[in-house]
């Protein structure tokens, strides 16, 4: 009777320890390097931040200057999206895409030759290394996670084992692969320039969609243009046009004017603010003019404001 053969592979593996000791002590080092890496931007972020005060102060000239290069910058969303649905860091691709196409568009609205502070040159030329070192970084990251990646793979297909999927999971909770670092770094950036430079899209109203002028602030805390809620107070709308908090509008006096607010947008918005009232008095001039011509023509009631 024959006898089944068995056939025994035996696959040294004297070095395979170190293989992945050393493969693990190259993950810590790029985990203290990216620490390091980190640390360094935070502090050069803070720094831009402390000079980029002082040149947006609204007592500056290159105030609107900087405004519309961070809108350009928001806009661009190099790094993550600005809306709820757009949270997650970007990849690389995208990333040099979109910092590309912000700098086409510096280029072609010529909005660095704007600045008259000099000053405002030198913190420019630092706000576009600081973009340029972090996409850098993700690109370095990319770079070793792809490297680590083909290495498991070619470990695995000389020694027949899996050891690409369950190093590779372990992976998957490593701070430098996980790309955590780089999210966190990118809305310290982002969170830097909508603080430092107010934006008008924060600051008007849901109604008219043009800056507050005169805001009130209705009992339900949302905010609106006098003459927004005076329209519609003459509508017979006595409600939040937001939430419907009864009665907000209704009940609204003199005593809900936000001063504060008010001030801030002049000091922040002149420009905006000088359009809005003018076109206030263009709009008060042709309420008047109808309210003449209904008394004139045949109207049945004369409305006056």
């Amino acid at each position: 009777m024959n006898q089944p053969l068995h056939r025994m592979t035996c696959i040294e593996l004297e070095k395979d320890s170190e293989f992945f000791d050393t493969l693990l002590e190259e993950v810590s080092q790029l985990n203290q390097l990216q620490q390091q890496n980190k640390d360094e931007y935070m502090d050069r972020v803070k720094r831009l931040g402390d000079i980029l005060i002082k040149v947006t102060s609204p007592y500056k000239k290159d105030m609107y200057t900087w405004r519309e290069i961070f809108q350009l910058y928001l806009r661009a969303e190099i790094f993550i999206g600005n809306t709820e649905a757009d949270r997650d860091e970007h990849d690389l691709e995208f990333t040099q895409k979109q910092f590309k196409w912000f700098s086409d568009e510096l280029s072609r609205t010529d909005l660095p030759r704007k600045f008259k502070l000099s000053s405002s040159k030198e913190a420019f030329q630092e706000f576009l290394r600081i973009n340029n070192d972090l996409i850098m970084m993700k690109q370095f990251q990319y770079i070793n996670k792809t490297a680590m990646s083909k290495i498991l793979k070619k470990h695995d297909k000389r020694t027949y084992l899996t050891a690409s999927f369950k190093f590779g999971k372990l992976l998957k909770h490593d701070s430098y692969f996980t790309g955590t670092m780089g999210k966190s770094l990118c809305h310290v950036m982002n969170k830097q320039l909508s603080t430092i430079t107010p934006q008008i899209e924060d600051h008007t109203c849901p109604i008219c969609t043009f800056i507050y002028w005169k805001p009130i602030r209705l009992c339900c805390g949302h905010v609106f243009c006098v003459r927004c809620l005076i329209k519609s107070e003459r509508k017979k709308m006595r409600n939040c046009p937001i939430c419907r908090y009864e009665d907000a509008v209704h009940k609204a006096d003199s005593s809900n004017l936000d001063i504060p607010l008010q001030n801030f947008i002049k000091l922040y918005f002149p420009r905006e603010v000088k359009a809005k009232r003018e076109e206030n008095g263009r709009q008060e001039v042709s309420e008047e003019m109808e309210i003449i011509a209904r008394s004139q023509f045949g109207g049945n009631e004369c409305h006056i404001m």
